[in-house]
């Protein structure tokens, strides 16, 4: 677990291009923060989960980050991988001191696989299935947590942890993972305006070069293009010149 701090009073989304489904949790996440006193009056825990999945490099993690920035809020990112249930239990103790804030759990397929932690029998102990849940549902969840998950493979999550139900928002377990988005590969559109941002123009030959790219990808594209295009602008400096000027 690590706490990366208060984010810096910017304009978190302004470098980032949402597909339709980031564009919803975003939009859930901004309700949930307007109605602390809402879930106060009728006795209901102020806290809430999103599930972001989709291939590697669609912006789940950026979007997760964006959010807390948004918010003026601390991350807590817990890397599952590396903590026993007594660690994990004391870390997240710790952040309900610093709430409201945002837990983060990325990949967690890389942990769990349906119930079973893939790390057992590394001859240490390590976090268990039910430990996480106690957390996320449990008793030890209080006001002002608002609960992120990634994963690239949403099918290999258990129902008790909140698997997408794939034809909406829906899990299987509201109350852990109370949402889920599916982050897709940039359609035309917003990869245009990834392109336009960092290249100042996008060409139909860009796009049909970044075809089938992640954000990720599109931006390390339009990166490359830039920086090409300035190197080629760049007037040679005399100073540097091997010419003899006296030969």
């Amino acid at each position: 677990e690590s706490d990366v701090g208060a984010p810096q009073p910017e304009l978190p989304f302004a470098a980032l291009v949402l597909c339709s489904q980031g564009s919803a949790a975003r939009a859930d996440f901004l309700g949930w923060l307007s109605l602390e006193q809402w879930y106060q009056q009728r006795g209901i825990p102020w806290r809430r989960g999103h599930l972001y999945y989709g291939p590697p490099g669609t912006g789940k993690t950026s979007l997760a980050r964006a959010l807390a920035q948004q918010a003026d809020m601390p991350v807590f990112a817990y890397d599952l991988r590396t903590l026993d249930n007594e660690q994990f239990s004391e870390a997240w103790q710790n952040m309900q001191e610093h709430t409201p804030c945002m837990a983060l759990i990325e990949d967690i397929d890389g942990t769990f696989r349906g119930r079973a932690n893939v790390r057992t029998g590394e001859h240490r102990a390590v976090l268990t299935f039910d430990c996480l849940l106690n957390a996320l549902g449990g008793i030890q969840t209080c006001d002002g947590v608002f609960i992120v998950i990634t994963t690239n493979a949403p099918e290999s999550l258990d129902d008790a942890l909140g698997k997408p139900n794939f034809t909406g928002a829906g899990t299987s377990r509201p109350g852990r993972l109370d949402a889920a988005y599916c982050l897709e590969l940039p359609q035309g559109p917003q990869r245009a305006k990834i392109l336009e941002r960092i290249c100042g123009q996008c060409s139909d030959e860009m796009l049909i070069d970044t075809h089938d790219m992640t954000a990720a990808q599109v931006t390390e594209f339009a990166i490359s293009h830039a920086l090409a295009q300035t190197w080629n602008a760049t007037p040679p400096n005399p100073s540097t010149s091997s010419a003899d000027p006296a030969a």
